[in-house]
């Protein structure tokens, strides 16, 4: 079986700092794989939250949903470790851009996981994908130069 490969393009946008808790642990006494897709969605919400978007508001009719994912585990993680997560926008298309998550456990000093998610802008009303707002689009080129 081929494994997944991911490089983290390093262009930084935003951290996310994290704690390992009980809850978050396999029954090998590990974080658990999902638990750490888990880590990463509330990474996300953090970027959406930079971005200035919403992921709760009902009433706003365009949204960033998922389109695919992808991770590679690379270290355990134990109960009570400190994790970073590094995200970091790249591929940048007219709807769309792949967010990269860097998991980095400070306690032991290596790194947890790389992760991509593919996002596109998405408006609910008329069911179809829509161009990146200009000010979102402004905030996640940034660093790409």
């Amino acid at each position: 079986m081929a494994k997944v490969q991911l490089q983290y393009p390093g262009n930084t946008l935003l951290s996310h700092d994290v704690t390992v808790r009980f809850g978050d642990l396999s029954l090998a006494a590990h974080l658990g794989f999902d638990d750490q897709v888990n880590l990463i969605h509330d990474a996300l919400a953090n970027f959406m939250d930079y971005l200035g978007l919403d992921m709760t508001d009902g009433e706003q009719k365009v949204k960033v949903i998922a389109v695919d994912f992808a991770i590679q585990y690379l270290s355990e993680a134990f109960r009570n470790d400190r994790l970073r997560i590094d995200m970091a926008a790249e591929e940048i298309r007219t709807k769309g851009f792949a967010l990269y998550f860097k998991v980095f456990n400070q306690t032991r000093e290596r790194q947890v996981a790389i992760a991509k998610l593919g996002l596109v802008f998405f408006d609910y009303s008329t069911h179809t994908p829509v161009e990146i707002p200009k000010e979102t689009l402004e905030k996640i080129e940034v660093r790409q130069a």
